[in-house]
């Protein structure tokens, strides 16, 4: 979803700069939380990591609005009283877009890829160090804990938003001998808001059977069922999200 002031093929760049960022820590992640558990004397053994991968969806919503309020008022004098008429009428528009991307990548198919370092082409948005390395590496620690089990996890989620608002506002105002108009609220109003979501569900794979070989990469049940209440919820907050910016 491009910026106004974006070419429509800006779009296609964007979304690949977003998806090849994600794919990028997920791979270096999962990388970096197996050697650092390896070369850990006593660490936990994470390569239980292989047989595991995650689901992603990307969510992009933008709000648009935009509004008119012109207004005027007549002022007469009789005698020493003053006669004050106000008048106006509001125009408004509310736009609504909403995209979704969703993609699953099988861990070992990720780690079979060169390794590379994930240089962030953003400091804010989505497109920069979106922390899913650390939230994996935090994981694979616990695993190696104290008292608890080498795999202690069936599925883990992790999600990020990033939410730019901007706007701008105008009100000139025209004094005439009895009528002034413009007055009040801001006569024209224009205001966006962009909300990048990226949820992760990271879980084991669905195991190929005898009967069914694994035609596409797919979470176990329990992890294709949390990654669905987790979208359905961030839907659900971005709808009443929306109805409050109107």
């Amino acid at each position: 979803m491009n910026e106004f002031y974006e070419r429509p093929e800006q779009q296609r760049h964007n979304e690949r700069r977003i998806i090849g960022q994600i794919q990028c820590e997920l791979r270096e992640g999962v990388r970096s939380a197996i050697k650092a558990q390896r070369n850990k004397l006593g660490g936990p053994n994470v390569d239980w990591l292989f047989d595991w991968g995650a689901k992603v969806n990307l969510n992009i919503v933008a709000d648009e609005k935009g509004s008119l309020l012109p207004g005027a008022s007549l002022t007469q004098m009789y005698g020493l009283n003053k006669f004050t008429f106000g008048g106006g009428f509001d125009l408004s528009s509310n736009a609504t877009r909403d995209e979704t991307v969703e993609f699953t990548y099988a861990f070992a198919e990720l780690l079979a890829q060169k390794e590379e370092s994930c240089t962030p082409e953003d400091a804010i948005l989505i497109k920069s160090n979106l922390k899913i390395g650390d939230f994996i590496n935090n994981k694979a620690d616990l695993a190696g804990a104290p008292g608890v089990a080498r795999l202690p996890f069936s599925v883990f989620s992790w999600k990020v938003s990033f939410i730019v608002v901007y706007g701008a506002s105008a009100t000139p105002t025209f004094e005439f001998i009895d009528v002034t108009a413009g007055t009040g609220s801001p006569f024209l109003n224009v205001s966006r808001t962009k909300t990048h979501t990226a949820t992760i569900t990271i879980a084991p794979l669905e195991r190929p059977s005898r009967y069914r070989q694994r035609a596409i990469v797919r979470l176990s049940d329990e992890g294709e069922s949390i990654h669905a209440a987790a979208v359905f919820g961030q839907a659900t907050a971005n709808a009443i999200r929306s109805q409050q910016r109107r």
